[in-house]
């Protein structure tokens, strides 16, 4: 993410309530320079991990986006 995780935390509230069976772990990252936290989205059903990370692109602006592994 390029953008703060304060800046974020809206869109990822909603993504837990639309999700609430993911596990979403956010990691600010001082350290670096290309982005300023990581993200990361767990579930045991792979296409419900699919949905939400449809869903959580949908909910940030285009440019919030560093990379998507």
């Amino acid at each position: 993410m390029t953008r703060r995780e304060s800046d974020i935390a809206d869109h990822l509230h909603g993504l837990l309530a639309e999700f609430p069976e993911l596990m979403l772990g956010s990691y600010p990252r001082l350290d670096r320079q290309d982005y300023m936290v990581l993200l990361t989205l767990e579930s045991r059903d792979a296409d419900y991990l699919q949905r939400a990370q449809d869903s959580l692109l949908e909910r940030l602006p285009s440019d919030a986006v560093h990379k998507v592994e």
